[in-house]
């Protein structure tokens, strides 16, 4: 309904465009009937290689979820006119230009890029020939959805199916072949992509939620020599901390069970204070073991909630322990775990609220929000409920969910997306956007076939360019349809990613540079990820003292940006992207020219400077209080950061629209000409660096030697930096 009252002020400016733009396809109707039967076999247009993180079913793994004789895929359409789109695109989102928010209907687009009609038609009839039981026309009357009997799929590509599980994450299963198949060349002039029938999508899951109520029984991969405990996680309060560990027997054996736990006695646990050297003991005797430890097939783990010491805030800690054995051995202690952790206050909507001068409770009834979930992530309304009641935030005016949905199986991402979007732009409506099956072009699809979809959109999930879960003719498409989407208004933000500018220790081993994708995406907003601290210049982080004299930082809280160097156990991620055909969007060039010249010599090697480059924003993504398994845990993750800056982008849209105007649609160039306008639209974070991974993951290392360092300004850590609602409000109508 918003695109079609924007479209009525621009009417004829952008039908005009339209016209000269249309053209009809030259080319004559393919003989696609010739599927019945033989197919010749085309050159392959995009293919995805077997992805290593995923595991082919035996029988000995027991009966599979997906026992339906059908399977079912998705084609991506070729669209018409693609250089034009592009430059209409870029026009509609320009500040300066006079076609600035003039947007597109969908029949609009469907007009001047979508494949003819006579030739979708025919391909479906041919389709139906093949064997398809049921054809839907999405996106743009540009993206078809098929189902087709197991067999059929298997003759139409030359492929063989099978079921694989995730080695990741074993509950997700799904039906893929493991060599690449075939584009028949009788389809090849009309299908560009294939999706769903040899393609993997990522395996780990990129941005992982961190609660403790769902911390895993330890990490197997993590081998104690002899009998030393090894920490798998911790993570702080304000003023505690949480410790996960495996713990051993004398011998080097695993205990058999938390009753009887061969013969260790207790633990001892030393935790450091890096700014005065202070140290705390705790022990843990073996009679508290059956409330805290967990015997699984691989590790005896033991969730360590250390008392309240009354640790300072904000203050950086380093932890070891060791484990006592009946006979008076003593386990080798650990060397302290190798990154200190930060004590730091949990996040509520009213912090967060002060902190980015948005108004708490600000009514938002003319607006619909979204929040994209895969890999079987699903929502519980009444753990929205129960949110919303203890952190004192009103529920959604209205809550709807597209896709399939289990309550009774609420993951902790969708979760935290749900409660913390609507936090933010709270009495706006929400959809829970689920695709059961598929990835982002079959949400893409899905979305973009409404008339009406949300404005706004936020997606917590990726992975690496370079791996094996996407392919270029995967993005490329996958951007053309965040670019429609801007076309039409909406607004799409992106987390960066949870394991720096490496992602080692998400799917990677080593420090060879990894872009994610879709944060990689020049058509989407990519949001980092920060945490809240007085400590927020250098040398406040240095503990180092000046002129013999410690520093005062207890001052007022502001934003560091989240690293494993900084006192977290991940970090946030950017840098530039990889794809030759990815070249940085104008609207950020003159940023990243000066970032560059600021800090050269600084940077990892093998990196593409006149490439797009993320992220382009930053908000706070630790310690935020989720209702998750009948209690409020404290989240991490650029997952949280993605929904909290979309929800501010909801509050600016019903600003728009109570003054009549169209929504904000494609972020980015606003948002730099914004930030070129009033330096304070932004505020700036000066600490940080991509140059660490996620230390929870193999290989466990924490840093590598160079990433991208934050700078005054624009930074590849950070982007233009948090929003400043007060003064992005004033400036909306820029131009």
């Amino acid at each position: 309904a918003q695109c079609q009252l924007s479209l009525s002020a621009s009417q004829n400016t952008n039908t005009a465009q339209l016209n000269n733009m249309h053209q009809k396809t030259s080319s004559s109707l393919f003989l696609l009937l010739a599927v019945i039967g033989l197919f010749a076999v085309g050159s392959l247009a995009t293919s995805t290689s077997f992805a290593q993180h995923w595991k082919p079913l035996i029988a000995a793994d027991g009966p599979s979820s997906l026992s339906a004789a059908e399977h079912t895929f998705t084609l991506a359409l070729r669209n018409r006119n693609t250089a034009q789109a592009t430059a209409l695109a870029t026009s509609i989102a320009d500040p300066f230009s006079p076609t600035f928010r003039q947007y597109l209907t969908r029949d609009q687009i469907v007009d001047l890029m979508a494949p003819p009609a006579s030739h979708v038609k025919a391909l479906m009839t041919a389709l139906r020939a093949a064997g398809a039981t049921h054809l839907q026309l999405l996106g743009h009357d540009d993206i078809l959805s098929v189902r087709m009997p197991v067999s059929a799929v298997e003759r139409l590509f030359d492929v063989h199916l099978q079921n694989f599980r995730s080695m990741a994450s074993p509950s997700r299963v799904l039906r893929r072949s493991s060599t690449l198949g075939s584009i028949p060349a009788v389809l090849s002039p009309l299908v560009e992509l294939v999706s769903g029938v040899w393609d993997f999508p990522p395996a780990f899951s990129l941005h992982q939620l961190r609660t403790r109520g769902s911390s895993s029984p330890g990490d197997s991969s993590i081998l104690a020599a002899s009998n030393t405990p090894v920490i798998t996680n911790i993570e702080s309060g304000p003023h505690t901390l949480y410790v996960q560990v495996n713990l051993f027997c004398s011998d080097g054996s695993l205990p058999s069970s938390t009753s009887s736990p061969c013969d260790l006695s207790e633990v001892d646990v030393t935790i450091e204070d890096q700014q005065d050297q202070t140290q705390h003991h705790v022990t843990y005797p073996s009679e508290l073991f059956p409330s805290m430890c967990e015997r699984t097939s691989n590790a005896f783990s033991c969730k360590l909630n250390t008392p309240n010491f009354g640790l300072p805030i904000y203050h950086t800690y380093a932890v070891r322990l060791y484990a006592d054995y009946s006979q008076g051995q003593v386990s080798q202690a650990t060397t302290f775990y190798n990154v200190s952790i930060v004590t730091s206050d949990f996040i509520t909507p009213q912090v967060l609220s002060d902190l980015y001068s948005y108004p708490i409770g600000a009514s938002a009834p003319d607006v619909t929000q979204s929040v994209a979930e895969f890999s079987g992530q699903y929502a519980s309304m009444s753990d929205l409920r129960t949110f919303a009641a203890n952190v004192g935030v009103p529920l959604p005016s209205n809550v709807s969910v597209v896709g399939p949905n289990n309550p009774n199986r609420e993951g902790d991402e969708a979760s935290l997306d749900v409660q913390w979007m609507t936090a933010v732009a709270q009495h706006a409506s929400m959809v829970f956007w689920s695709v059961e099956g598929g990835y982002l072009l079959e949400w893409a699809a899905e979305v973009l076939a409404s008339n009406s979809p949300p404005t706004v959109h936020s997606i917590s999930y990726g992975g690496s360019e370079r791996g094996d879960a996407f392919d270029t003719s995967f993005m490329n498409r996958v951007d053309l349809e965040f670019q429609k989407m801007g076309m039409r208004g909406i607004s799409v933000m992106v987390s960066s990613g949870d394991a720096g500018s490496s992602d080692v220790g998400h799917g990677t081993t080593t420090c060879d540079l990894a872009p994610q994708y879709p944060a990689s995406s020049p058509w989407v907003t990519t949001v980092g990820a920060t945490y809240y601290t007085p400590r927020a210049t250098p040398i406040c982080q240095s503990n180092t003292a000046f002129r013999g004299m410690n520093l005062d930082c207890s001052g007022p809280a502001r934003e560091v940006s989240v690293g494993a160097d900084v006192g977290m156990v991940w970090t946030t991620g950017g840098g530039f992207s990889s794809r030759d055909n990815n070249p940085m969007p104008s609207y950020q060039s003159k940023y990243v020219k000066q970032y560059l010249q600021m800090n050269a010599g600084e940077f990892p090697i093998g990196f593409n400077a006149s490439n797009r480059a993320y992220p382009d924003v930053a908000a706070i993504g630790h310690n935020l209080l989720v209702w998750t398994g009948n209690d409020l845990e404290p989240a991490d993750g650029t997952s949280a950061s993605s929904p909290i800056f979309a929800g501010i982008i909801s509050l600016l849209n019903q600003r728009q629209l109570d003054e009549n105007k169209p929504t904000l649609g494609f972020l980015n160039p606003w948002l730099y000409a914004a930030a070129d306008a009033d330096n304070g639209a932004f505020f700036d974070v000066v600490v940080g660096n991509t140059r660490c991974g996620d230390v929870l993951h193999p290989p466990h290392i924490a840093c590598c030697p160079t990433g991208y360092p934050a700078s005054v300004g624009y930074d590849l850590v950070s982007g233009l930096g948090t929003p400043n609602f007060a003064v992005l409000d004033r400036l909306r109508s820029l131009q």
